[in-house]
């Protein structure tokens, strides 16, 4: 009934592909490891575009650049798990957040 955007679904490698025309990213994050986590966290701070998500699964996105916008209960195939929604702060927003900023 509601006139919906086209979308693009893409399966990538997560450490390589090019986030800079993404609007919402999704990981089935269960079982990445803390480096993998961060290792994105940096990449996607730098290269999406404020107001873009990122879908995490149990975990939030830990760095400056993104705030947790939702937590939401899901069923997947391997049981219950939150998703949160990571928003990508606009740099302003980014900056105040950072310890020693003003």
């Amino acid at each position: 009934p509601l006139p919906l955007p086209s979308i693009t679904l893409t399966c990538e490698d997560l450490e390589s592909y090019q986030l800079a025309d993404c609007d919402v990213v999704y990981m089935a994050s269960t079982v990445f490891d803390e480096a993998l986590l961060a290792r994105f966290a940096e990449r996607a701070a730098k290269q999406l575009r404020p107001g873009c998500r990122v879908v995490t699964l149990a975990e939030p996105l830990h760095h400056p650049a993104f705030t947790t916008e939702a937590v939401v209960p899901c069923v997947n195939s391997w049981g219950e798990e939150d998703a949160l929604i990571n928003l990508r702060m606009d740099d302003a927003e980014h900056s105040r957040s950072e310890p020693g900023s003003s």
